[in-house]
This record gives structure tokens, C-alpha cells and sequence, in this order.
């Protein structure tokens, strides 16, 4: 989660010092940062513009001229920017990237804190031993998580994507995939296992009560799996946390591969 908050500051950063991005772009990400509409609004335009009048605010953020001066007070309270004493009066953000830098390095260390908190106070012995995630977003969270705790990994894929995904996350050395065709992955520094040929339909589709079901990825480790598959246009993802069934995983793949 913590990485995450740092690629969206690095966007931030980005549209600073090179002006790529649009402004709805930049909003949504100061929003996705927890800034308030209005408040990523105002930033985002002193921040692209340099300096500029409550009128000029208005006209360009799109902010109401009568919460204008609310949302300047605010962000003046954080830090952010500063008012240059004229008439009218002019404002403009400060130094945008050693703002946001201070803002980061709270962000994560909140992040941090949140996580090492529910991680003292979770009761692991009362987890319940599967659970089913759904969607893409989910999917990867759980699977990262997993395999930050893992040793070493079994990946049961036909899909690139998934182990270039893996591979962001641990080294080549802790993986041994299990495939169709180890020449899909003979580029890469993994060890490869192929099934029999009479076993890899695996990965095909297979239709059931009029639902399409596909097999994507299992990771299997020492004491977890994490399975994902679609059923229709849904991604599901299933974790199991039974040292029974995982030893059963294990046992049913190495009987299924290519001597």
C-alpha cells in the first residue's frame, strides 16, 4: 500500500516538472492522495500556473468564488503555499515537490503505522482458512502478499503475464513454474517443469452449466496456495491456508509432470 502512495506522489512530481499530464489528471491523483476536491483543485492550479489571484483561482479551477478563500486558508495551514501581500492578493504554491515530499514521508509513515498496528492486533488463530477474492485489484494485492512471505514458490501458469508479474516480487531463484511449454519461458532465469502432454487441457476452457471456466495461476508454497481462475468475465481468486491441501497440491502436480 505504501508503494502505492509513492506512485502516485511520483505522478505529482512528474506533472510538476514536466507539464505532461492534464489537469483532471493531476486533480485525481492530489484526491487520490486524500486531498478534497476542492482542495486538489486549488493546489493543482497554483502548482501549473506559479502564482495567481482568487479570481484567477476561481476562473481556472472551477472552484465557487465563495469557497475560494476557505480552500487558500486551508492549504495555507498545511504549508502548501504561501500569499504574496498586494492588492488583490496573489497566491502561490510552495516549492510543489519539497511539499510533497514532507507530505509522503507522512502518508507512508500513517501507512506504516496502520499496518504494523493491525498486524499486532490481528488473532491469527481465529482466520478462517479460505478465502475467496474478487477482481483484478484484489487478486494482485493478495498474491503480492503471499508471496512476500513465502520462501519458495511452485507457479502453476500458461501466462506470461502472471510470472513477469511474480517476478517483480521475488527472485528467480525462489520459483520453480510448472506449464504446458517451457519454451514460453525459456528467456528467463526460472526453473521449468512441463506437464505430460495428456494433463496440460488444464489451461484450457472449460464450459459448465453454461459458464466458461478458464484456469489462470496457482501458487503454492509451504503452508499456502493462492489459485486464480475466470468464470465467465469474473476474475476469482482463491486462498487456502490448510497444510493438508497444500501437501495434496503439491503431490497432485509433481504426479502430473513430464518425466
Amino acid at each position: 500500500m505504501a508503494h502505492a502512495c509513492l506512485i502516485e506522489i511520483k505522478k505529482v512530481y512528474n506533472f510538476v516538472v514536466t507539464f505532461v499530464v492534464t489537469m483532471d489528471e493531476i486533480i485525481e491523483v492530489l484526491k487520490r492522495l486524500g486531498f478534497r476536491d476542492y482542495e486538489a483543485r486549488v493546489y493543482a492550479t497554483l502548482a501549473t500556473r506559479g502564482e495567481a489571484t482568487a479570481s484567477e483561482i476561481h476562473r481556472v479551477s472551477g472552484v465557487p468564488r465563495n469557497k475560494v478563500y476557505e480552500v487558500l486558508r486551508s492549504l495555507e495551514d498545511r504549508g502548501m503555499i504561501e500569499t504574496i501581500k498586494s492588492s488583490p492578493a496573489v497566491f502561490r504554491a510552495i516549492d510543489p515537490e519539497s511539499v510533497l515530499e514532507e507530505y509522503k514521508e507522512q502518508l507512508v509513515s500513517a501507512v506504516d503505522t496502520a499496518i504494523r498496528s493491525i498486524r499486532e492486533s490481528e488473532d491469527f488463530s481465529t482466520l478462517h482458512p479460505v478465502w475467496c477474492v474478487r477482481g483484478l485489484a484484489g487478486i494482485k494485492n493478495r498474491a503480492k502478499a503471499m508471496l512476500q512471505r513465502s520462501e519458495e514458490v511452485f507457479v502453476i501458469t500458461a501466462k506470461r503475464v502472471y510470472l513477469d508479474m511474480i517476478l517483480k516480487i521475488k527472485s528467480p531463484e525462489d520459483i520453480t513454474v510448472v506449464t504446458d511449454n517451457a519454451e514460453k519461458f525459456s528467456d528467463l532465469s526460472v526453473k521449468t517443469l512441463e506437464l505430460k502432454k495428456e494433463f496440460s487441457g488444464i489451461f484450457n476452457d472449460a464450459v459448465i452449466d453454461g459458464v466458461r471456466y478458464r484456469f489462470e495461476l496457482l501458487l503454492i508454497s509451504g503452508y499456502e496456495s493462492f489459485g486464480v481462475y475466470r468464470a465467465g468475465d469474473e476474475l476469482l481468486g482463491v486462498s487456502i491456508s490448510l497444510p493438508i491441501i497444500i501437501l495434496f497440491q503439491r503431490m497432485i502436480f509433481l504426479g502430473l509432470l513430464a518425466k
